[in-house]
């Protein structure tokens, strides 16, 4: 056999000799077990398939010094036989995380889900519809007063280039899944159409960076409130509060056909003025020409985010507000170890790493000086190896919930021994304490 062929088989060998070594290492009895753990100011349980959140109340002495992070299915959420979803536990679970959240404490989600932008977005859209949202740092912000600032404004045609180019990037802004940074990117006269009835626009962006750069997006819709009196499209339409109904001064179709109205003449391929190519034209142009020829530059992201942060200051928007409607707060980060996470406030996919994403929010400017930790996943392993991260180091307290699977659920893929571990220290902790 080559030398090349024989390494290889030799690291195999010496990696399967590892691991079972590393198994070997982990079946201990339950005496051992307890000599280990079972004495640490941190501990870990077995919470019932059939029990609730609310166990968790007497594991917070100081709220503001704890703070609480779940994994999402099976854990925060339950599907039943239809596959419908609800929160785990009923009205239990869902008083029990209010409490928390009023008292003070900081919570958290933490999912296995791959980290990206659309899976934490995803996250976001279910916290919302199941109404948890704020109570993991994802609270909608009240835009009436941008609205009712945009109002006093006056008609469209009244409107400076200036004041009609911030109300259109708000009106984007806070009527699509957009942010101000995006605005550059919107396509121009060729990539947008306006319905005869103005009843809707459409438009296109243009992908900037890798993996295809000066591609263009699927075509978006961006659709006017309904009218009074036009009947509902569905009952997903249904209309509960005045200000859903179409207003002309804070329509953004009517608002959009004025701005490409007014700027109608600035209009054009532009120039790079090193490489001498042409530039598709953008919605948004510069408010001053560079020079006497037409047709106008277009604005940057930078500038099309002064459009929109102008107006929410203007309106007395909390600065992260602001700062979400600028650039897409979701995001994926890479940890010094090379774990990445995706990370929007609160809530985290890590895939298989939950331990450093628990770290990481511990690490956060919000979580600062909190050595209480509160942890629930319905994966053994995960509630297993969250306790063993923590538990050692004597900065932190760490109390971690094995919630077992529910029997509607789906069944763990989990580590017999770390099952018979935490049973061991679960029964050791009620006979002692």
């Amino acid at each position: 056999m080559c030398p090349v062929l024989l390494k290889i088989a030799e690291d195999e060998r010496r990696r399967q000799e590892e691991e079972a070594e590393a198994e070997q290492a982990k079946k201990q009895t339950p005496e051992q077990v307890i000599a280990k753990w079972g004495n640490l100011k941190s501990r870990i349980f077995v919470l019932s398939s059939e029990g609730d959140l609310s166990q968790l109340l007497q594991f917070v002495e100081d709220p503001k010094d704890t703070i609480v992070c779940l994994d999402f299915d099976q854990t925060i959420t339950i599907k039943d036989s239809q596959n419908n979803k609800s929160i785990r536990g009923g009205k239990a679970s869902i008083d029990a995380l209010e409490k928390m959240h009023a008292a003070g404490c900081q919570l958290g989600v933490i999912t296995a889900q791959p980290p990206s932008e659309i899976t934490i977005r995803n996250l976001k859209f279910e916290l919302t519809q199941l109404k948890l949202n704020h109570i993991f740092g994802l609270e909608e912000w009240n835009r009436q007063p941008v609205m009712e600032l945009l109002k006093s404004w006056g008609s469209n045609e009244d409107l400076s280039l200036l004041q009609l180019s911030q109300k259109l990037a708000t009106l984007i802004v806070l009527n699509t899944l957009r942010f101000g940074n995006d605005l550059a990117r919107i396509g121009g006269s060729s990539r947008v159409t306006i319905a005869e009835d103005d009843s809707y626009v459409t438009y296109y962006l243009q992908q900037m960076e890798e993996p295809n750069p000066g591609s263009w997006s699927a075509k978006t819709t961006l659709k006017r409130k309904r009218k009074p009196d036009e009947p509902k499209p569905n009952s997903l339409g249904q209309v509960d509060k005045e200000e859903d109904y179409f207003d002309a001064l804070t329509c953004p179709v009517l608002t959009w056909k004025e701005y490409m109205k007014r700027t109608k003449s600035m209009r054009g391929c532009t120039k790079q003025f090193e490489e001498e190519v042409d530039v598709p034209e953008r919605l948004f142009l510069k408010l001053e020409p560079t020079g006497d020829d037409t047709p106008r530059e277009a604005m940057t992201d930078i500038e099309t985010m002064d459009l929109v942060r102008t107006v929410l200051q203007e309106a007395n928007i909390a600065p992260k507000y602001i700062a979400s409607s600028l650039r897409n707060p979701a995001k994926v980060i890479e940890l010094e170890n090379g774990v990445k996470l995706a990370k929007l406030y609160n809530t985290y996919c890590s895939k298989l790493n939950k331990s450093e994403a628990m770290e990481a929010f511990v690490k956060t400017e919000e979580c600062a000086g909190r050595t209480r930790l509160l942890f629930v996943d319905d994966n053994s392993d995960n509630a297993w190896n969250m306790f063993e991260y923590f538990a050692n180091r004597p900065e932190y307290t760490i109390f971690s919930w094995w919630f077992t699977p529910p029997a509607s659920g789906k069944s763990e893929d989990c580590q017999e021994i770390l099952c018979e571990n935490i049973r061991t220290l679960d029964k050791y902790y009620k006979q002692t304490f």
